[in-house]
């Protein structure tokens, strides 16, 4: 809200403000001083008019700007997850591991239950790759992503193996924004229960 001084006196009231409205949009040019006539009983119903669309205005902006930072923060976080999967179908360890906090927590479909850390998210590929070759599919099939400014998640069902018996699972990945950047604190792959 960009009202900053209101006097009713003698059926005027003194507005200070520093945002004029034309059709063309909001810009900003110093602060005015406006003297307007009104009747002493309309005064504060009209400074509360004035409050209020300024305001809104104001939260207009803000959303659309919130809502830009979000779908930037989603195309980032689809890149990273896009080079991740890349990286796994070239078993490109490097890459792998290149968006991955140093922390990090991850759920497999094989034993252990769960691996805490770059060393032990490691030995899960290992033992992926064993089994994995470079000409199977890493694929994403589907996915959604939601990024607040410093946390999001994004799900997705994956398409892996070989292109005769390639199978489908599920993947959830939990994303930190650390120094400006998105980081993977999390990594959950399951299969449904068969039983």
């Amino acid at each position: 809200m960009l009202l900053l001084a209101a006097r009713p006196g003698a059926g005027r009231v003194f507005i200070r403000y520093q945002l004029l409205y034309k059709p063309t949009g909001w810009f900003a040019n110093g602060q005015y001083d406006a003297i307007r006539p009104v009747r002493p009983d309309t005064s504060s119903c009209r400074i509360g008019a004035l409050a209020f669309v300024l305001e809104a205005s104001a939260s207009i902006r803000s959303t659309r700007a919130m809502t830009q930072q979000r779908q930037t923060a989603e195309t980032e976080i689809r890149a990273l997850i896009d080079a991740w999967t890349d990286a796994v179908r070239r078993r490109d360890y490097p890459g792998i591991f290149a968006h991955h906090d140093p922390d990090i927590v991850m759920f497999d479909v094989p034993p252990p239950l769960h691996s805490r850390g770059l060393d032990e998210y490691r030995k899960t590929w290992d033992l992926f790759f064993r089994y994995h070759r470079p000409s199977y599919a890493f694929d994403i099939e589907e996915i959604a992503i939601t990024a607040g400014d410093d946390v999001a998640f994004a799900v997705a069902v994956m398409r892996c193996g070989p292109p005769d018996a390639a199978f489908q699972f599920r993947l959830t990945i939990g994303l930190r924004k650390v120094d400006g950047e998105w980081r993977v604190t999390h990594e959950h792959h399951s299969v449904p229960a068969t039983e």
